[in-house]
């Protein structure tokens, strides 16, 4: 999923620390990134990514196969 978001030049890190989304959320948001993406055992399962747009809270499950697709979108909004 980096990579693909990575190769359509989009600006991709990948958060390795605390497991509590809510932690994750926080830090996105002090380091302004203003999208996540969330790829869980559920989600992995379901084959679809869950995005956040933390500037107003918009979030959507979208195929994995289209994320990059929806990713360019949510971020031109």
């Amino acid at each position: 999923l980096a990579t693909a978001l990575r190769e359509a030049g989009i600006y991709t890190e990948i958060y390795m620390g605390n497991k509590n989304l809510g932690k994750q959320f926080a830090y996105a948001d002090k380091k302004g990134i203003p999208l996540v993406a969330v790829l869980g055992p559920d989600e992995v399962a379901q084959g679809q990514v869950r995005l956040k747009r933390l500037a107003d809270g918009h979030e959507e499950a979208v195929p994995i196969n289209d994320v990059t697709s929806v990713v360019q979108r949510l971020l031109a909004q």
